[in-house]
């Protein structure tokens, strides 16, 4: 998971069965729109093997279209990861978007999932915060 806390990305490392390689994608979906923070799903080598049925859920609707985004093209070059727009988008994911990972796993936690944080040490004083979920673990570092 090394690769997920240099990039400060949320890493979803469900466990090689179907029910929770299915909660997983679902997961990392919901998390990505709340923290609006791309998601990375591990699958280990036992998962390539898992075989089975799931039934699966309706496909939901964008809120914006192909069509209005094609009408209204949107162009925000502040959004390029360029410098010096780079060091705003590395403090926005402290300052928002860590905190709204954090809101959201702990949400879920309450309602259907025992969630659980642990804190290492880093060298330079840095600090890596791992939150583990039944099923699913989470992996990020913060600055």
């Amino acid at each position: 998971h090394a690769f997920a806390m240099k990039s400060q990305l949320w890493l979803l490392d469900p466990k090689p069965n179907l029910p929770s390689l299915v909660a997983a994608v679902k997961t990392g979906f919901e998390l990505s729109e709340a923290s609006h923070t791309p998601v990375m799903l591990q699958l280990r080598m036992r998962a390539c093997h898992v075989h089975g049925q799931f039934v699966a859920a309706d496909n939901r609707r964008s809120p914006y279209t192909l069509r209005e985004a094609m009408q209204h093209p949107r162009r925000d070059t502040s959004r390029i990861v360029l410098p010096p727009a780079s060091f705003a988008h590395e403090k926005e994911k402290v300052q928002q978007r860590w905190p709204a990972a954090v809101k959201f796993i702990q949400e879920r936690g309450q309602r259907c999932c025992t969630f659980s944080f642990s804190w290492a040490k880093l060298a330079g004083g840095k600090t890596m915060r791992l939150v583990s979920r039944r099923g699913c673990s989470i992996a990020s570092r913060s600055v």
